[in-house]
């Protein structure tokens, strides 16, 4: 991206980024047109069992044999790879420790997508989180205990 305000799909967010320099890459934007009482950004094991079952319903209704698209079965290994196949309980209670800590949508998924070591890893991960070092490590420690 080397243009300024120059829009982009990042893990299920429409977002602008400003020309993307070592200096502006910190500058995460989301756009206006995303409601976020209606918009709920995806953990990656959410993504897998949807696309897992997506595939098992296919199977079933089409025949054994179905190919899915190449993209479909690459987003299926890639959720499968990184989704830590957690439990829908399990995402559940990661996603109560995250919410209302003053983060966005985005940033709380990612905090449990990525599972950062430290403050210093999450904040050069997630851009732009307006919380305390001492909230941030809360929540990280939060996160490692499930």
């Amino acid at each position: 991206f080397s243009s300024s305000n120059s829009c982009c799909y990042l893990f299920g967010v429409n977002c602008k980024m400003t020309a993307l320099t070592n200096e502006s890459a910190a500058e995460l934007i989301f756009e206006d047109e995303i409601d976020e009482e209606t918009t709920i950004p995806l953990l990656s094991s959410e993504v897998e069992r949807i696309l897992s079952g997506r595939k098992e319903q296919e199977r079933n209704d089409v025949d054994e044999s179905v190919e899915m698209p190449l993209n479909f079965e690459k987003a299926l290994n890639y959720s499968k790879k990184f989704g830590k196949s957690r439990t829908e309980q399990q995402d559940e209670i990661l996603r109560r420790i995250v919410e209302g800590k003053g983060l966005h949508k985005y940033q709380e998924v990612q905090l449990i997508s990525l599972n950062p070591e430290d403050i210093e890893e999450a904040r050069s991960l997630i851009p732009r989180m307006d919380i305390t070092d001492s909230e941030l490590e809360d929540i990280l420690n939060q996160i490692k205990a499930h």
